[in-house]
């Protein structure tokens, strides 16, 4: 088979998506403040009435979260741009009021269908949705506080929305008329691009040993039907058909990711089908063709070679399942939740592939086997669905679970592939884990060598001259956080130069907390303090204090600038002593 040449989306699409992540913190703040306002005039119709309590904690809990929030939402809307449940969505998007962002995201769409996408839009509605969703279940909060959250926040997407969809399309009109998404440069970001936009993934993805890309006939066979429904439903809504190439194009890489994208497509179609009140069109015919071609191989197979086979049966594929449910002790931990229920709908797969595979009861190498030891066994990871990380888990594996239901004859060459996928996804997973604990295993050992260096400096910043008259306050963030800003910088400064300028930040804040100093010349403190609060930010974020412990500390210190401010200057002070000519210049 032919591949197209083509290895990844254009700039304009990855551009696109990048900037799609980049406002995504913004789209959650915004929605979150008209949320509230939504709640707020809710609270106002139900003075004293029982249901406004729980809407107040609502309001308050969304309060105490949005920042968190604006920060979760980039990385769960990523993976719902790469790994979309179409199917899980299709009843939630019909409740949501998209109007607003109609117009919008339709010309989105054309834009990004021109630009050569080869899956439907990821940049659309329902990746949003899938994203705030997850979040909102992630949330330890209660069901009802949950629900409460969703009813006020989804109908703020499609104002959001709108927004969005207005700067995207002037990425994918001219590029060059907004600069390069830094999103766009992190690692890995073209490998997701290209699998949000169903670019085929490069050989090294492939399954290693399988010349072919693991095409099988049966799975090529499954991937061309897929195609033929799509456009069978296409035509049946009057939407324009595709080029000819667009199976050899669907086909050019994983055949599995091309036969997921196609029954995905499949089941948007049915649901606007539905939607519109039209019959459903016959595809029977087409259907039974492939089930006959699925049957080839057992027909082939002499009676009298098949070895005694055990008794197939629904019992014990049931048995099968719950082998792999209960993989551990009922007093340790169990498969989460949400894979013990995907995993019932491979009970007429397994059965199916049984018949013609018996070996699949007993041989526990069996590709069907395999597949299902190493969901679980991998499941066992998280504690529940609540546990972080589990989405990016469950959400290629309920795809490709959901795929193999639909299929009328899964064989052993899919459930081996569907391992071999999901093994390169974790592969990657953990590969991205273990580098970003070694940077943090460095920096703690960086962090652990500075503290010891900052302990010995402590004693020597409270023993400067100028530091004589310092408030007690002063003196102990001399002695702690300072030290080791100034010790971080000796040892593994961020840039050049960091050293001098703490250095020069320390004197400058020793004179704008000094009386004696800084009064005399209050025009020049007020321009100096304006300059400093930034630049001791900047040096506590240097060693990763957080702001919950920052911002106390920046407003103690501005209280003692202010009471400079504040003092009384005698008329005959000697100004001579206070120079604060070379501090931040």
């Amino acid at each position: 088979m032919q591949t197209s040449g083509v290895l990844g989306p254009s700039d304009n699409l990855r551009q696109a998506m990048a900037w799609s992540l980049e406002l995504a913190p913004q789209v959650m703040t915004n929605m979150v403040s008209r949320a509230l306002q939504s709640l707020d005039r809710k609270l106002v119709s139900l003075a004293g009435a029982a249901p406004a309590q729980m809407l107040e904690q609502a309001a308050v809990a969304m309060e105490e979260q949005r920042m968190g929030w604006a920060k979760q939402y980039t990385p769960l809307l990523r993976m719902a741009m790469a790994y979309p449940a179409p199917a899980k969505m299709a009843a939630i998007l019909a409740q949501v009021d998209l109007r607003i962002c109609a117009q919008e995201a339709a010309q989105l769409d054309a834009l990004v269908q021109a630009q050569g996408s080869r899956r439907s839009n990821p940049l659309s509605a329902q990746a949003y949705v899938q994203a705030l969703l997850e979040l909102i279940n992630r949330s330890p909060a209660s069901p009802e506080l949950r629900k409460i959250w969703a009813d006020h926040l989804l109908p703020a997407l499609s104002s959001q929305l709108a927004w969005v969809y207005l700067q995207l399309q002037a990425v994918l009109r001219d590029p060059a008329s907004r600069e390069t998404s830094a999103i766009s440069q992190t690692d890995g970001f073209n490998e997701q691009a290209a699998i949000a936009f169903g670019f085929a993934e490069t050989k090294d993805d492939s399954p290693a040993g399988h010349e072919d890309a693991g095409l099988d006939t049966q799975t090529q066979q499954l991937a061309e039907q897929a195609r033929r429904t799509v456009l069978r439903l296409q035509k049946h809504l009057g939407m324009s058909a595709e080029d000819g190439d667009a199976l050899a194009q669907a086909l050019s890489g994983n055949p599995m990711d091309a036969l997921l994208h196609d029954l995905d497509l499949s089941e948007q179609l049915m649901a606007k089908i539905r939607e519109r009140g039209l019959p459903m069109p016959s595809m029977d015919e087409s259907l039974d063709h492939l089930h006959a071609a699925t049957q080839l191989n057992t027909l082939t197979v002499p009676v009298e070679e098949k070895a005694p086979v055990p008794e197939v049966s629904e019992e014990k594929i049931a048995e099968l399942l719950k082998s792999y449910r209960n993989t551990t002790s009922p007093s340790l931990q169990r498969v989460p939740v949400p894979l013990q229920e995907a995993l019932e709908d491979l009970k007429l797969p397994l059965l199916s592939l049984a018949h013609q595979e018996p070996a699949l009861l007993t041989d526990d190498q069996h590709p069907a086997q395999k597949f299902l030891g190493l969901v679980t066994q991998r499941s066992l990871r998280y504690s529940s669905e609540m546990a972080e990380g589990f989405v990016a888990f469950m959400t290629p594996v309920d795809k490709l679970i959901t795929a193999i239901s639909v299929m009328p004859q899964p064989s052993s060459r899919v459930f081996e592939q569907a391992g071999t996928s999901l093994s390169t996804v974790w592969q990657r997973q953990d590969d991205a884990v273990a580098l970003e604990e070694s940077r943090k295993a460095l920096e703690q050992a960086q962090m652990q060598e500075a503290k010891q260096l900052a302990g010995r400096l402590g004693f020597q910043l409270v023993g400067r001259k100028d530091a004589g008259d310092a408030p007690p306050m002063i003196k102990q963030f001399l002695m702690g956080p300072w030290a080791q800003v100034l010790a971080r910088a000796q040892l593994f400064p961020l840039q050049a130069g960091d050293t001098e300028r703490y250095t020069q930040v320390l004197a400058a804040l020793l004179w704008s907390v000094s009386v004696r100093r800084a009064a005399p010349r209050k025009n020049e403190h007020a321009t100096l303090i304006a300059k400093l609060i930034p630049q001791l930010k900047a040096g506590l974020q240097s060693i990763n204090m957080p702001d919950l412990q920052a911002d106390p500390l920046l407003s103690d210190i501005k209280k003692l600038q202010e009471a400079v401010q504040a003092s009384v200057v005698a008329p005959d002070a000697d100004t001579s002593i206070s120079d604060p000519a070379p501090l931040l210049a």
